[in-house]
């Protein structure tokens, strides 16, 4: 998604007077919080590579 994408549902739920809303808990959650606190406290070393799906 693009920001124009972004700009373009938030004017088309506004015209038609419906919320528009996201989920952050994807990356503001307790388990992604936790691998990345295990991360910065070294549980693992230095990463070297990483991966992500969308």
């Amino acid at each position: 998604m693009t920001r124009q994408d972004g700009a373009d549902r938030l004017a088309r739920g506004m015209g038609q007077h419906v919320r528009v809303g996201c989920a952050p808990d994807t990356f503001l959650g307790d388990g992604l919080q936790t691998c990345r606190q295990l991360l910065d406290d070294g549980w693992i070393g230095v990463p070297v590579a990483g991966t992500a799906f969308g």
